[in-house]
Order: C-alpha cells, then sequence, then structure tokens
C-alpha cells in the first residue's frame, strides 16, 4: 500500500492493517497515513497486528 493508493480512492476506507513489511516501515506507513487523513478531514484508524513476524 502507499500513500498514492490511498489518495486516489474515491471512497477512503474507514480502517487499514498494515500486516507486510517490517515493523519500522509499517509504523513509519501508519503515522503517514494517519497525517494524511488528518490533513483532509478523513476518519482513518491504521492498526498494525501485534502478532506479526518481522
Amino acid at each position: 500500500m502507499s500513500m498514492g493508493f490511498v489518495k486516489q480512492m474515491r471512497h477512503w476506507p474507514r480502517s487499514i492493517h498494515l500486516v507486510h513489511g517490517d515493523a519500522e516501515a509499517r509504523r513509519a506507513l501508519k503515522v503517514a497515513l494517519e497525517s494524511l487523513a488528518a490533513k483532509h478531514g478523513k476518519t482513518l484508524k491504521v492498526t498494525l497486528p501485534v502478532n506479526q513476524p518481522e
């Protein structure tokens, strides 16, 4: 998933589960997606599943 993918959606998702990639990259994408949503006045819950392998 990328920032561009979400920005181009006609209807933004209410939640996104980041399950692929290393933990640091998932955390950075979570922050970026939440920031993007706030900038556009959207509500978006981004979750990082706890039991994901590194």
